[in-house]
């Protein structure tokens, strides 16, 4: 059975990402997921909660699988990844206040080769 973000978060689960970064006009920072009565590595950014509530809207079956704080163009995004409960994974995009850019239906592997955009609804 698999869990709700936030279920996810109160199991003690750090999960943390390293994926390779597609855009040459962008630099990424994996980042660890908060999670209760697991610390950090040292030195380990954490995924911030208004970006985990955000994608949990988003997505709320989800299960975070990934996270990247990247710098495009001088403008910082989050870039979650998400795990469905039928396997399916989707990539959020999320700007510093908590708004989703894009989410994307991803194949799973590196790179955004495969990747289909789904539209957001208008707010």
């Amino acid at each position: 059975m698999r869990t709700s973000v936030k279920s996810a978060q109160s199991l003690g689960l750090l999960l943390l990402i390293f994926i390779g970064v597609g855009c040459s006009n962008s630099t990424s920072t994996p980042l660890a997921v908060p999670a209760e009565g697991v610390a950090p590595k040292p030195n380990q950014e954490l995924l911030p909660q208004n970006i985990i509530d955000a994608v949990s809207e988003a997505k709320p079956e989800g299960i975070i699988v990934a996270a990247f704080k990247e710098d495009e163009d001088g403008a910082t995004v989050y870039e979650v990844e998400v795990e469905m409960p039928d396997g399916k994974r989707y990539e959020v995009e999320v700007d510093t206040e908590g708004k989703v850019l894009e989410i994307e239906k991803s194949d799973g592997g590196e790179g955004d080769e495969g990747n289909q955009t789904l539209s957001l609804p208008s707010s």
